[in-house]
């Protein structure tokens, strides 16, 4: 079963139920695999994530463990046999997601309550 705070989500392609687990080393080797980088964010990275290859790609990335490699290549014929490429893509960046909801800072009640001024921002004197 796959975890959604530790960037994972399943997906079943060729009767087989995956787990996509997403790290700083996967998206380092998916970055590598498509040319796709997830800091550069937009337009371009919504286009680049929406290809065939990126998913196959990153699929086979993210179901790849130490023990267990999958190629793309026995993904790409599990997308031929079933079809599923849209919730493979679905699965693959939901997990993606996942991981960055997790991996990145998250804003506490604390620190909402103490908003900081920044040193030009409207109705601050500049001073400290």
């Amino acid at each position: 079963m796959s975890n959604p705070h530790r960037g994972q989500a399943e997906v079943e392609l060729g009767g087989r139920r995956l787990t996509l687990t997403i790290d700083y080393n996967k998206l380092a080797e998916i970055e590598e695999a498509t040319g796709v980088s997830f800091m550069a964010g937009g337009d371009d990275l919504k286009a680049k994530v929406s290809t065939v290859r990126f998913v196959r790609d990153a699929v086979a990335i993210a179901c790849s463990t130490r023990g267990r490699a999958i190629t793309p290549s026995q993904v790409g014929d599990w997308l031929s046999e079933t079809g599923k490429i849209i919730e493979a893509g679905i699965a693959v960046n939901t997990a993606i997601a996942r991981f960055f909801s997790g991996a990145l800072p998250q804003k506490d009640s604390e620190s909402s309550a103490h908003p900081t001024i920044e040193p030009n921002a409207p109705g601050s004197t500049g001073q400290g």
